[in-house]
């Protein structure tokens, strides 16, 4: 889910030139598919290399940036990532970078400094920053393969069976990711490439990528002109074919809030004007922003004054009485999308639902255990985790 930022005109520059410095494009069209790194990653110290960049940048961005760079080369993504959350927590870098661009820049520069392949790709951690590093590595795999197919094939379709169902679809969604941005935010020329993928799960896991980029971009103003509209804030959801549209109206929830001054009511009453079939996954996606941090004082128009479980539910008493379930399950999905495997905030949240919404709550941890592992073991021992009256209701979710 894209997190609103508003960057500061300095900042925008700084950003800008770090990220065109990190990745061009001009050159051969075919990959290079080698590397000279040798397997292992150099181990480090944390708190070093973050209190190595403060003595060193201060707190200029660009410099701060550049150092993100050498780590990356140095250490691997997962290090200048990590070192990229400590700035932040610690305030030593701006809150107005847009940190999920940062981590498509760490991406790209994941893939041409380790190379093309599988080994590579799997450096780059999945729900950190919203699978940015994973979407900028792809940007720079398409820009140097022959065909999106090609470079699907390359990093997606080796993933063995021991990779969960939803490892693989948001390989795919990666992809997606970096189709848009080749094409240019071309929407109907993305999803063309995309349908020539070969299975129906890579296929939906390309659209979604595609669609989520297609957000980003009009939040950032990159759009092309004639696909969103001020008002008729549905669009294009609701031109698309219909093989598109749960894909798109999931990923949707970003431009209604824009559109519609962040209000939440406003943007749920919207969704209930969607195709029928369409109305829960477009009410879904705005439930994935109740649980979002950086969404949550955004839409509440406050600074936040209560935990994230607390504020999600007053958000998701916003939703109309009768489609409240459906921020549940988003609300749900967005927490575990983050913590994966770990169940203690979901469940958190759970806990402070009314009865009606309670075994719904408990029923979607289940199920999004069952989408992120295959060892029914590591799903048992979370469900066990929970009360004894809301054991068996997890295990029904994961179909267990």
């Amino acid at each position: 889910m894209l997190k609103p930022r508003i960057l500061l005109c300095v900042l925008c520059v700084s950003l800008a030139v770090w990220l065109a410095s990190s990745y061009s494009i001009a050159g051969s069209t075919h990959a290079n598919h080698g590397s000279n790194w040798n397997g292992r990653l150099k181990s480090y110290d944390l708190g070093l290399l973050v209190s190595t960049l403060h003595r060193i940048c201060g707190k200029e961005t660009g410099c701060l940036l550049d150092e993100l760079s050498k780590i990356t080369k140095e250490y691997g993504p997962q290090a200048s990532l990590s070192v990229l959350s400590e700035l932040q927590a610690k305030k030593i870098i701006s809150p107005a970078i847009e940190d999920h661009h940062v981590a498509h820049a760490i991406g790209r520069q994941t893939a041409e400094h380790f190379g093309i392949n599988q080994e590579a790709f799997l450096l780059c951690p999945l729900s950190a920053y919203n699978g940015g590093c994973q979407h900028g590595f792809f940007q720079y795999v398409l820009g140097r393969t022959a065909s999106s197919a090609e470079a699907a094939d390359l990093i997606c379709k080796s993933l063995d069976a021991s990779f969960s169902a939803k490892f693989k679809f948001y390989c795919y969604h990666g992809i997606g990711h970096g189709i848009m941005m080749a094409q240019a935010y071309d929407l109907e020329r993305s999803l063309a490439v995309c349908d020539a993928l070969s299975k129906k799960s890579h296929t939906e896991g390309c659209w979604q990528g595609v669609f989520m980029e297609s957000v980003n971009g009009v939040m950032r103003g990159e759009a092309r002109p004639g696909i969103f509209s001020e008002t008729e804030p549905l669009r294009p959801c609701d031109r698309v074919e219909d093989k598109y549209r749960y894909q798109c109206f999931i990923n949707h929830a970003g431009w209604l809030m824009k559109v519609l001054k962040n209000d939440m009511t406003a943007a749920s009453l919207s969704c209930l004007q969607a195709p029928s079939n369409y109305i829960n996954s477009c009410l879904q996606g705005l439930g994935l922003m109740v649980t979002n941090p950086s969404w949550q004082p955004t839409i509440l128009n406050r600074p936040p004054d209560k935990s994230v479980n607390e504020l999600a539910v007053e958000i998701c008493a916003k939703f109309p009485s009768a489609h409240r379930d459906q921020c549940i399950i988003g609300a749900v999905d967005n927490i575990m999308n983050f913590n994966e495997l770990s169940i203690g905030q979901a469940a958190g949240f759970c806990g402070l639902l009314d009865a009606q919404h309670e075994s719904l709550c408990y029923e979607k941890i289940g199920s999004s255990l069952r989408s992120q592992t295959n060892d029914k073991l590591v799903i048992a021992r979370e469900c066990n985790t929970l009360k004894e009256s809301k054991k068996g209701v997890c295990m029904k979710g994961a179909g267990l």
